[in-house]
């Protein structure tokens, strides 16, 4: 039998992100998916790489989304 150190649901672009860093760290991965992975677009993501407006949410929440945009480029070319 299998051993897994991480169990990931979903195959939208948050699970398959999370479970390749968790894979290249040397985690034993599996992801679990009601359908066919890659058969439908995450409706959470929607292709929207940042929705926020500056003026409604906290400096932290800001610098957050501020950290993922500067990462966007580099995890593009890592997939």
């Amino acid at each position: 039998m299998s051993q897994t150190d991480c169990i990931i649901v979903g195959s939208g672009v948050a699970g398959l992100s999370s479970a390749l860093r968790l894979a290249k760290a040397g985690w034993r991965v599996t992801v679990l998916e009601r359908e066919e992975i890659g058969r439908e677009a995450s409706w959470a993501g929607g292709g929207i790489l940042c929705p926020l407006y500056g003026w409604r949410y906290p400096e932290s929440v800001m610098r957050l989304a501020a950290a993922g945009m500067a990462q966007y480029r580099g995890f593009t070319k890592e997939l």
